[in-house]
């Protein structure tokens, strides 16, 4: 995900010379009359004095003259010309690889499910005492809120809406159940809603958005649906249960179908925090090529550790200046109100984000994987896509 823009070196712009006026110019004009006129009269001063003569005598200093002013005149040309020629270079890089960064991938819809009692609201304000859980059927581990009905019946209603029945769906990886029983529930849930998922393709990711970066180096066909699960093993409560999916899609079938998009997700980066110089660079990047001046109303907080964040902080306030963030640019630190990190924390994370867009049109995503760093955006739009 690291995004190896290289650094584009900056030309001064050339300076005209300061003594390149007319004053200078009749100063050495007179000059070169004084030293050609006498030496060209001790040459020839013993010979008839023909218009030849006077004729070189008065043209060859302004001939010299001009020929020097000329030099000087093309060389400023010269420069600045390859000024020019180099500044509209540099702009046709900086737009390549700000449209490079700026790719997008659709998110057509999302959803998630909260034990009794939590809402975003609470999440992102109030710090929970200890992890909420789904309450379970009497006798059983079943909880009473049939998460899988619900994610199957919002994907049905969304292939309604698009008429696209070509579903991958990813389950990334549960503290509870693998992927053969999370396809049983999916498939149960279905059949009980008179559905058939039968086409329908699952593979298992990691808990971590990463997956995202692969669909930005291979266009996903079809749509691409994240289901995450987070249930704490029977009756441990060792972090906040939750379910959350997110439906994605290429900026090419939005183009194709004419679909209405609701969100996008920007290209992520990765900031490698071993190396600070790295680190402000790919931050410096990210702002300068990925925001593309655009103002950021929230930062959010997936599951970094309390070094990351202050890292992340002393570069954000050496990069994103004011003009970088809206007038009502706020922090969510969600995850430390919860009591007990869930493992899919940055899809739970993305899920709230989504949810809150109708108030905060452009969002950072920090989220962290195997000691690195990354940085997505969120971005609202509710117009069609016509690429």
């Amino acid at each position: 995900m690291q995004w190896n823009i290289p650094d584009i070196p900056e030309i001064p712009k050339p300076q005209k010379y300061k003594w390149n006026t007319l004053p200078i110019w009749l100063m050495v004009l007179v000059f070169l009359y004084l030293i050609i006129t006498p030496t060209l009269w001790l040459m020839w001063g013993n010979t008839a004095h023909s218009v030849w003569f006077w004729g070189i005598v008065f043209f060859l200093p302004l001939l010299i003259c001009a020929l020097a002013r000329f030099l000087v005149f093309s060389w400023e040309m010269n420069n600045e010309q390859r000024f020019l020629a180099w500044e509209k270079e540099k702009n046709n890089i900086r737009q390549r690889w700000g449209t490079w960064a700026q790719k997008r991938i659709a998110i057509l819809a999302s959803g998630f499910c909260l034990p009794e009692g939590l809402s975003r609201e609470a999440l992102i304000t109030k710090k929970q005492d200890i992890p909420a859980i789904f309450a379970r059927k009497e006798g059983t581990t079943d909880t009473e809120l049939n998460i899988y009905a619900l994610f199957v019946s919002d994907i049905f209603k969304l292939i309604e809406s698009t008429g696209h029945n070509h579903i991958m769906v990813y389950l990334t990886g549960n503290a509870s159940y693998d992927q053969e029983f999370q396809v049983s529930k999916i498939k149960t849930a279905a059949s009980d809603l008179g559905e058939d998922c039968a086409r329908w393709t699952f593979a298992s990711i990691d808990n971590s958005l990463n997956k995202i970066n692969d669909w930005f180096k291979k266009r996903p066909e079809g749509l691409q649906i994240v289901f995450s699960v987070a249930m704490n093993h029977e009756d441990s409560m060792l972090f906040t249960e939750n379910a959350c999916w997110v439906a994605f899609t290429s900026s090419e079938e939005i183009s194709q179908f004419n679909w209405e998009v609701k969100w996008w997700f920007q290209r992520p980066t990765n900031i490698d925090f071993s190396n600070i110089e790295n680190a402000d660079k790919a931050v410096r990047h990210f702002t300068e090529f990925g925001l593309a001046n655009r103002k950021i109303d929230a930062l959010w907080n997936a599951g970094l550790n309390s070094k990351d964040i202050l890292e992340l902080r002393k570069l954000f306030g050496q990069t994103l200046n004011s003009q970088y963030f809206a007038s009502n640019f706020i922090e969510c630190m969600a995850n430390n109100n919860l009591c007990g990190i869930p493992p899919n924390i940055a899809w739970l994370i993305l899920a709230l984000m989504i949810d809150s867009s109708a108030s905060q049109k452009e969002q950072l995503l920090a989220w962290q994987k195997e000691g690195n760093v990354f940085l997505g955006g969120l971005q609202v739009n509710t117009i069609l896509y016509n690429e």
